[in-house]
């Protein structure tokens, strides 16, 4: 029965191994990115996964029901995220048993466990964006300080966050560190972003905020790294974010992990 059943026993690792992309969940609709691993640790594709979630209120797990988590591939090579879009109805501890549909790991298993707060730790949607006064650009300083892209495009740091979000104009802000990035999307986010800024340029404010203020000092590696404040004043856990800024400067849209050109070229399309 339910009682019997322990939420540490639901926690048992299965054949397939979840990395969660999504570390701020709360209440309400939440954007769920995750990879999945199989037991020799490569990475599971498939075109979608079934998710069956459950919740545990101490004394007993909940059912919960399915959803499906469909599968986005990254604009650089192999590899990818399954998202899915989740409406919590509760904090707390929560569990998902994911399959995927097709493919080699066809109805193998794996678990991921949930922390569900009441409110969310970043900016929400609906909410004016931080002015972020910190953040520099081009007028500031030189490219080599604002970005660890080792192929930058100029445009993403013409204006400062402060500007674009009291300009009028929608704005797309992508908080990211390629060279750095400890969940090795921050690149294939980049590329998105850069198709978007070409799609989107001339009707948005395209901006790239790096995760660390001094990139250029960086070469010894993340030790000598030096947080931005920018990523303090917008309360950001991890890397990397999208944010869609309408023209009144509230939020539109947000992204954690990985989010396809499609994904947020929708959410674009709302506030022009």
């Amino acid at each position: 029965t339910s009682e019997d059943l322990s939420f540490e026993e639901a926690s048992v690792e299965l054949s397939l191994r979840p990395l969660l992309a999504s570390t701020d969940l709360s209440i309400g609709k939440n954007r769920l990115v995750f990879g999945l691993l199989d037991s020799q640790n490569a990475p599971v594709i498939s075109d979608a996964a079934i998710m069956e979630l459950f919740y545990s209120d101490e004394t007993e797990i909940i059912n919960k029901g399915k959803v499906a988590a469909a599968w986005h591939s990254w604009p650089t090579g192999l590899g990818g995220v399954f998202v899915t879009e989740i409406d919590f109805d509760a904090a707390g501890a929560w569990f998902a048993e994911i399959s995927p549909v097709n493919g080699n790991n066809k109805a193998e298993l794996g678990r991921l466990i949930l922390t569900v707060s009441e409110t969310p730790k970043t900016p929400s949607v609906g909410s004016h964006a931080p002015p972020s006064l910190s953040h520099q650009s081009l007028q500031d300083a030189p490219l080599s300080q604002l970005t660890s892209d080792p192929e930058p495009d100029r445009v993403l740091y013409s204006v400062r966050i402060s500007e674009a979000i009291k300009s009028g104009q929608p704005s797309l802000i992508a908080f990211a560190t390629p060279s750095f990035c400890k969940s090795a999307t921050c690149g294939p986010q980049l590329e998105v972003v850069k198709q978007l800024r070409t799609s989107y340029g001339g009707q948005v404010h395209v901006i790239h905020a790096e995760i660390y203020s001094n990139p250029q000092e960086m070469s010894s590696g993340i030790e000598s790294a030096s947080l931005s404040p920018t990523v303090e004043e917008w309360n950001l856990p991890s890397e990397p974010w999208v944010f869609v800024i309408d023209s009144d400067g509230k939020i539109s849209g947000k992204f954690e992990g990985y989010a396809s050109f499609e994904e947020i070229s929708k959410k674009l399309q709302l506030v022009i």
